[in-house]
């Protein structure tokens, strides 16, 4: 069984995300332009995280082709990540509470957001990449 104390740092760390995330759209919504991406800007090369904004907005437009063409790494892994902590919270699979689960989850994602960050940065594979 989980303790109480996990449970409410989950929602407390969840919380925490949907109210930055509200916070973010309602500013940058009002000034009328999302700030570029840093590691763009600096390098030429696209981030992991290179656009999840725009992929969020398509999303809240209904589109979800076009959500998966911006981050289609975010939009597989991000849904599996909440149902993962629905279901911990909730202690239901129980194998999903045990540590070797958690770790093959998590580097199963950061393994994917690596291949996938240099794969949408390779001329052969453009349409990984943003309009």
């Amino acid at each position: 069984m989980i303790k109480d104390k996990h449970k409410r740092r989950i929602l407390i760390i969840y919380t925490a995300i949907f109210v930055s995330g509200l916070l973010y759209f309602i500013v940058f919504s009002l000034i009328g332009r999302f700030p570029s991406c840093i590691f763009y800007v600096t390098t030429g090369f696209y981030c992991p995280g290179c656009g999840i904004t725009r992929m969020f907005l398509a999303l809240l437009d209904g589109d979800f082709a076009k959500a998966v063409t911006y981050n289609t790494a975010a939009m597989l892994f991000i849904p599996i990540w909440v149902i993962y902590s629905i279901c911990y919270y909730f202690n239901k699979p129980g194998f999903i509470r045990s540590t070797k689960f958690f770790y093959v989850l998590f580097y199963t994602t950061v393994s994917f957001f690596v291949i996938y960050s240099i794969l949408r940065n390779i001329p052969g594979f453009m349409f990984l990449q943003l309009d």
